[in-house]
């Protein structure tokens, strides 16, 4: 089962775990989550009855896969290619990149996805607003208190 849903694709887990890390607004390698969603549905197959839904089904796989990643050792990764890119023009390096990763992921929702739509994707205020339902100053201030927190978790790490 692994060999056949690993080689090409066939359930277009890629996408989904894109699609599904932008829905949650976490920060994570997307090709480790999605090899380990890979793994939770190969050894998950055999069981599967045909309820839920194959798509629900996936889903749960692939949140499955998200906590799984998010409770890993944030170091044992670190080296790895992914986190370079973002480290780089942060000034930090690929470790310290991957464990502010793990302290923004560990965020409220709210903060997440303000900062997230806001920093990470760059799109207007207003228009983040209206998609979350929520003030202008409330998404503002989600931001900016999620952006502070990442400030005094790195600034924590200078005195160590």
């Amino acid at each position: 089962m692994l060999a056949r849903i690993a080689t090409d694709d066939p359930l277009q887990l890629r996408p989904a775990v894109v699609e599904r890390l932008r829905q949650r607004c976490q920060l994570l390698d997307a090709s480790q989550v999605h090899l380990r969603c890979i793994a939770l549905c190969a050894r998950a197959a055999c069981r599967y009855q045909g309820t839920p839904s194959l798509k629900e089904w996936l889903f749960e796989r692939l949140d499955e896969a998200i906590e799984q990643v998010i409770a890993e050792d944030p170091s044992a990764d670190a080296e790895d290619g992914a986190w370079a890119p973002l480290a780089l023009p942060l000034g930090l390096d690929p470790l310290a990149a991957r464990l502010s990763c793990g302290v923004f992921n560990q965020l409220p929702i709210n903060e997440r996805r303000a900062f997230f739509h806001l920093v990470i994707e760059r799109e207007e205020p207003s228009h983040v607003a209206l998609d979350l339902e929520v003030e202008v100053d409330e998404v503002l201030a989600s931001a900016k208190s999620a952006l502070e927190h990442l400030i005094r978790w790195h600034e924590s790490l200078k005195g160590v």
